[in-house]
Formats: C-alpha cells, sequence, structure tokens
C-alpha cells in the first residue's frame, strides 16, 4: 500500500508458489479504498527470480474491475487507518483532502484552522518539527459527542531550536463527518505538558 496517496489497498488473500526454489509467483487478491470507500478489486500477479540469494522482481501485471455502486459501502475503520498514515506521508496536502471544503482542525486550544489551505499549513507544521512523523491508529470510539479517533504520534525533533529529542504522544481527535464521507470538524485533544517534557528531555 502507498501511504502517500488517500488510496487503502486492503488484501483479501495471497497465493504463493515457489519453483524449484528459485522461482516464485505472487497472486495478490484485494480491494482498493478511496477515503473509506471501495472503488476496485485487483488481482495482481508478481513473479520473482532468486539470483545470488536475492529475490529479483521479474513481471508484474493485474486486473482491475469496478466495485459495484451497491457494493461501495463506507468503512470508518478503513478510513481512519489511511488518515493515521496520511499524517506520516510528509504530503500535508493529503492530510487535508480527508477534510470537507469547509471543514476544521482544532488542536487543543489553538485557533481552529478553516478550510483545506489551513489544515495543510497545520499539518505541514508538525510534518516540518518531525520528518520522521508515524502516527499509529489505534481505535476508534463512538460518543454522544461524536467519534474519537485515537492515535500516537511518535517522531523526532527536528526544530533548530529545539533539543532533538524523540517524543511518543498519544491523542484523539473528536470528528464529526460531512454527508459525504470527509471530517466536517475535528477537535484534537492530547496531553500538551507531557508533550513538551518529552520535547525537553526525551521520551
Amino acid at each position: 500500500n502507498d501511504h502517500t496517496t488517500p488510496y487503502a489497498e486492503i488484501p483479501r488473500s495471497y497465493k504463493i508458489e515457489i519453483s524449484e526454489g528459485h522461482l516464485a509467483t505472487v497472486v495478490a487478491d484485494c480491494i482498493v479504498y478511496k477515503y473509506g470507500v471501495p472503488k476496485t478489486h485487483e488481482i495482481n500477479h508478481f513473479t520473482f527470480l532468486k539470483d545470488e540469494g536475492k529475490w529479483q522482481m521479474l513481471s508484474v501485471s493485474f486486473t482491475v474491475k469496478p466495485v459495484p455502486d451497491d457494493q461501495k459501502d463506507f468503512d470508518l475503520v478503513i478510513f481512519a487507518r489511511s488518515y493515521a498514515r496520511a499524517w506520516g506521508s510528509k504530503r500535508a496536502n493529503y492530510v487535508a483532502s480527508y477534510f470537507s471544503e469547509q471543514g476544521s482542525l482544532q488542536v487543543n486550544d489553538a485557533k481552529p484552522s478553516l478550510g483545506r489551505s489551513e489544515i495543510a499549513v497545520t499539518a505541514q507544521s508538525f510534518m516540518t518539527k518531525f520528518p520522521d512523523m508515524n502516527v499509529r491508529f489505534d481505535k476508534l470510539e463512538r460518543t454522544s459527542k461524536g467519534i474519537e479517533f485515537h492515535w500516537t504520534l511518535t517522531g523526532t525533533d527536528a526544530d533548530p531550536k529545539g533539543k532533538g529529542h524523540k517524543v511518543k504522544v498519544s491523542g484523539y481527535e473528536l470528528w464529526t463527518l460531512s454527508d459525504n464521507g470527509r471530517i466536517k470538524v475535528s477537535m484534537g485533544n492530547f496531553p500538551s505538558d507531557e508533550y513538551n517534557r518529552q520535547l525537553e528531555f526525551g521520551i
């Protein structure tokens, strides 16, 4: 799966055959989702040759069929997983694309970022501070206030004025979704005191 795009490739099955220890074929059956909605059913065929102890790809071919309209059900978990990967993509516009055009993102008590352009600026500020940033999707919880998207961020502070420490902090975003399956409002929460302590002293 290419985590730098809003697509998520979900495997249904894999089949691996190895002939005489040096020729391998792999057949991967998967569904490709975009923003949590299944778009295509793909069957990928890979051929590998083992040369001097290392597997080298010889060829790849695939078939692609659109998912029927009556099967294009929105999957919130897949949406959340691909959204988390977007934060680690180093492409702030991909993060912003998960929001509706007039969506908003608020981080703790900061002023909300309104619209995709401002959301991209906010996302880029984290990507610049933590070039190796990874955001792990932990869980979703449905509450009376909305959907809680729980995450864990890890990264190394690259701010020239910082200490260069690694950080690991968990938090959540409280989501309200729009009718088209994008984030309308996100209110982010994480322990700022612990975050600042790790910036100063490390994990």
